[in-house]
């Protein structure tokens, strides 16, 4: 595995820890996305936690990564949650107007506060 990503697991939400400040350029960021897709597809929870608080530095990239996760994992039949984000990182997907289609908590435990009031089933939205 990406030695750039932790996975934990709390109750039925898989966590996936980004470990590297330096992730977000395109070389390493290609590489991850891959892998973080293949763990999204393949896991046993349906409700999956993107943990940004080992990332550092930002940019136009970092807000495709997570458009695209979103799209992918929810086309999965999965939930997805960001938390972590910088203030930085914050900014710039309230900028793009991303906040209106990404689930962004503020942190780990935030996230598995609202995921526990969530209702994760089969059904379409």
């Amino acid at each position: 595995m990406d030695d750039r990503i932790k996975v934990d697991t709390n109750g039925d939400v898989t966590i996936i820890r980004l470990l590297d400040p330096e992730l977000m350029d395109f070389e390493t960021l290609s590489e991850t996305s891959k892998t973080i897709d293949d763990l999204a597809a393949n896991c046993e929870n349906k409700k999956i936690l993107i943990d940004f608080n080992g990332i550092k530095f930002w940019n136009s990239l970092s807000l495709g990564f997570l458009a695209s996760k979103n799209k992918k994992v929810r086309d999965g039949g999965r939930v997805l949650k960001y938390c972590n984000l910088s203030p930085e990182a914050v900014w710039s997907v309230r900028a793009t107007r991303l906040h209106e289609i990404l689930d962004i908590c503020y942190d780990e435990e935030t996230a598995l506060k609202d995921f526990a009031t969530e209702s994760v089933g089969d059904s379409s939205d």
